[in-house]
């Protein structure tokens, strides 16, 4: 989806802002990038009743911040420790596989918002 794009997808209006420049991803980095947003999204289809997302890609002087935040539902901290939330693991190892960190919790408004920032080292194509 180009920049600043919007889609219905499902029923949940979803927005894109990507502002990472030139930021080329080498391959294990576009592959878990696309891995996270896509477990991320299939939770906001699945689970958040939520009527808008929004994925974020940006770039700064040393890291990628990679972000989606719906309007849903939101979730409580014990229901994103348990043992059997794969999506959520799944996502954390991703992140610790590029050495970056992530953040979950509730949005901005309300809802539910994944927050992962790697360093550029970890995912630019060289």
């Amino acid at each position: 989806m180009p920049p600043g794009h919007t889609a219905t997808i499902y029923g949940v209006k979803m927005h894109t802002r990507l502002s990472a420049g030139d930021l080329e991803f080498n391959e294990t980095a576009a592959t878990a990038v696309f891995r996270i947003v896509q477990e991320a999204l299939t939770n906001v289809a699945k689970h958040a009743q939520a009527t808008e997302v929004t994925v974020t890609v940006e770039r700064s002087d040393s890291q990628c911040i990679v972000s989606i935040e719906d309007d849903g539902n939101g979730t409580s901290p014990q229901a994103r420790a348990k043992p059997d939330s794969f999506g959520l693991r799944g996502i954390r190892e991703r992140v610790r596989q590029l050495n970056g960190t992530v953040s979950v919790g509730n949005g901005t408004h309300s809802g539910f918002s994944v927050r992962t920032t790697f360093p550029l080292d970890s995912v630019i194509h060289r």
